[in-house]
């Protein structure tokens, strides 16, 4: 048994320290911003119907003060007005080495310990100094995580109830579905994220002070840390992994002192580069190579045998006892595949790994594990006692199982495929989206009554209902939530990702609760870009008396998300997601 407290950490990050004093807020900015069409009107309000200010011309340039809908509010020439946002293109500032003396960063009281004295950034107004965070992340107990796909930033304070999304080289930013500008657009730079920490420690309720005399930062928030007591357990001996060779498949890739990506860097490998095996670290491998010993991410490399055979590795079991959950993970080594099939109380995984650390393990979740040797690989049968789900969770470092107790309150649950028959939805790169968002929905149904809930649909085949008939579907079965299934579409080919809306019309803060555990589940399983929660006025989710929300999974007018939404895993994790955001919000 292991008692500690949680602090939640982010990706190694590095924020933007505002130099300067004056109080920054969400509508406060000094971002430049240049007009993009030969005339454009600054009016002295938000509206087309509201005087005009000043007539700009193509290349001028205004100081964004803030935005209001898709207006910017500016200053041009000492004048302040409103411009629309389609017609200014926002310039990120450039970065700089300081040429200051030392700076010293304190968190609640304690002093950072830097890597190096940081840059400084120019911007309209002044000068901004870049700060290391990762420190200040751990510290402020605010969750930080970086998509590479998508090049975003996702902070989540569940303390002050704040969500803010950062999309580097984007001023443009989201706070709890507000839209917001910022000084400077989050960045990259030598491998780390920059962003601007006055604006965000100051969201989430940090004092941020700066003494100019003594270059000191001081930021303080108190925090609340929540008591957790979990039971981890290694359950199995360790594979032998010694006389094994990985093959770098990387364009480059770390070698690092430690098995974390914060750990130093000891050399760079390049492809093709071949290194000794001796042992592992969860999804991490420790070799030699060149007189050094370190740890490379087994993500990216090929591991093989003394007679060049292809050897993948499912390794390093543990069982976690958290919150009447039990949550059985392996690690994942070179590239090992795993799919998995539910029925009933049965878990069936089907994987090419041919290296398995096997577990013979009986607890109040499983009742049974079994192993069989195929010419793929292995098939491992998990059988479950009566009362408990679950939930798997495929990603590429690791393979998990979440034995959830089944529901004993008999929640009933609508679940509505939205379109069908007449009406196809939205159409493009060859799917349509009655047909993707059916497939999804219906095994939404499955995974939650394995999970104990009753389950109505509104439509189990190609039936066409009109959006009231939907609501008033819920309301008549007086259902204990509703939750409506969309692809998304827009002219604009190059949108794409994921988002949940909710209504303030009934339920109000219920179904806000519901939309940010869908939606956070949603984002983790799928890696894609995350449009983040918002309200909307779609009938089906204001009609609807219990919380409701409308989720709509990706954009079928983008072509890289409608290839994610024709495969089978997509459509399996997507479900997989909107039953772990129910099940959460009933916890």
């Amino acid at each position: 048994m292991r008692q500690y407290i949680r602090y939640s950490f982010g990706f190694v990050l590095f924020l933007m320290f505002f130099a300067t004093v004056p109080a920054i807020t969400a509508s406060a900015t000094n971002s430049e911003g240049i007009v993009t069409v030969d005339q454009l009107n600054m009016r002295s309000s938000n509206s087309t119907s509201s005087s005009i200010v000043l007539i700009l011309k193509k290349g001028d340039k205004v100081v964004i003060k803030g935005s209001k809908g898709d207006w910017y509010h500016v200053n041009v020439q000492s004048k302040e007005g409103y411009v629309s946002k389609k017609y200014i293109e926002v310039k990120p500032p450039k970065i700089s080495p300081s040429k200051q003396t030392e700076t010293t960063i304190n968190v609640n009281g304690k002093k950072l310990e830097l890597e190096f004295d940081p840059p400084t950034v120019k911007v309209p107004g002044g000068e901004r100094i870049l700060v290391p965070f990762r420190a200040i992340s751990e510290a402020l107990g605010i969750n930080v995580t970086w998509n590479q796909s998508t090049r975003q930033v996702t902070a989540i304070d569940k303390d002050t109830n704040k969500h803010v999304v950062f999309t580097i080289d984007d001023v443009n930013a989201v706070v709890n579905e507000e839209a917001v500008i910022l000084d400077a657009a989050p960045a990259l730079q030598k491998n780390r994220t920059l962003l601007p920490l006055r604006f965000f420690s100051e969201t989430f309720g940090a004092k941020v002070t700066w003494d100019q005399a003594t270059r000191t930062a001081n930021i303080d928030r108190v925090i609340k840390v929540e008591e957790v007591i979990e039971d981890v357990k290694s359950i199995s001996q360790p594979v032998n992994l010694e006389g094994l060779q990985a093959r770098v498949t990387a364009s480059t890739l770390n070698l690092r002192l430690g098995p974390s990506t914060t750990e130093a860097v000891l050399a760079r490998l390049v492809k093709d580069q071949t290194v000794f095996v001796t042992g592992a670290t969860k999804e991490w491998l420790k070799v030699y190579v060149d007189g050094m010993e370190g740890f490379l991410n087994s993500a990216h490399v090929e591991i093989f045998d003394i007679e060049q055979k292809r050897i993948k590795v499912l390794a390093s079991p543990t069982i976690t006892t958290k919150d009447e959950q039990f949550i059985l993970s392996w690690s994942k080594l070179g590239g090992t595949v795993v799919q998995s099939n539910v029925s009933n109380n049965i878990v069936q995984l089907t994987t090419d790994a041919n290296l398995i650390e096997e577990i013979d393990l009986v607890n109040e979740a499983i009742e049974l594990i079994s192993y069989e040797t195929t010419e793929a690989g292995t098939i491992i049968t998990l059988t479950t006692k009566d009362g408990y789900s679950v939930i798997p969770l495929d990603t590429v470092s690791a393979f998990t199982l979440t034995f959830f107790k089944k529901s004993s309150t008999k929640k009933l649950i609508v679940i509505d495929a939205g379109h069908g028959g007449k009406d196809p939805g939205a159409v493009g790169n060859g799917l349509e989206e009655k047909e993707i968002i059916l497939d999804v929905s219906l095994r939404v149904q499955k995974l939650l009554e394995q999970a104990g809930y009753q389950v109505l649909m509104t439509r189990s085949d190609d039936t066409f209902l009109e959006p009231g008939e939907r609501a008033a579907f819920a309301n008549k079965h007086k259902a204990d939530a509703f939750v409506s299934v969309h692809a998304n579409a827009a002219e604009n080919t190059s949108a794409n990702g994921t988002e949940t809306f909710w209504n303030t019309t009934h339920s109000g803060p219920e179904s806000k609760r519901l939309a940010e555990e869908i939606q956070t589940s949603l984002i983790q399983k799928l890696g894609t870009f995350d449009r983040g929660v918002k309200q909307g006025n779609f009938q089906v989710i204001r009609s609807t008396t219990m919380p409701s929300v409308l989720v709509e999974l990706a954009f079928i007018s983008n072509k890289k998300d409608a290839e994610m939404m024709a495969k089978d895993d997509f459509r399996q994790k997507s479900a997989e997601a909107i039953v772990e955001g129910i099940l959460k919000f009933y916890k």
